[in-house]
């Protein structure tokens, strides 16, 4: 069944914590947006048995994956496995969002 969703509309920024919006989830795949204001963060976790794709839409990125820093601008795209250890933040000025895509590991490329 097709659907159609705008990340506009889902694009949130809270004061207290980074805001996280579901677009679609089933048992394979989940694809959501993750927005930041500036000096937010997520903290660094894994994702088991599923491969980690980000694409950032607005903003730039500090990530870290296994502790190794990785600078992300808009367009930019970073994939990792669940067994990778990720954390991201926004230390730019400007408010950040995140297009993320967990894919299960069985579910090809």
């Amino acid at each position: 069944m097709m659907q159609v969703k705008s990340i506009k509309e889902g694009q949130l920024y809270q004061d207290q914590s980074f805001a996280k919006k579901i677009l679609f989830g089933n048992g394979d795949d989940t694809v959501l947006t993750l927005h930041f204001l500036p000096g937010q963060s997520l903290p660094a976790h894994k994702h088991s048995d599923w491969k980690v794709y980000l694409l950032v839409l607005q903003g730039q990125a500090t990530c870290h994956v296994n502790g190794e820093m990785v600078l992300l601008s808009e367009w930019d795209v970073l994939q990792c496995d669940g067994q990778d250890e990720l954390s991201i933040k926004n230390e730019g000025k400007v408010p950040l969002s995140v297009y993320v895509m967990l894919r299960g590991e069985g579910g090809g490329n």
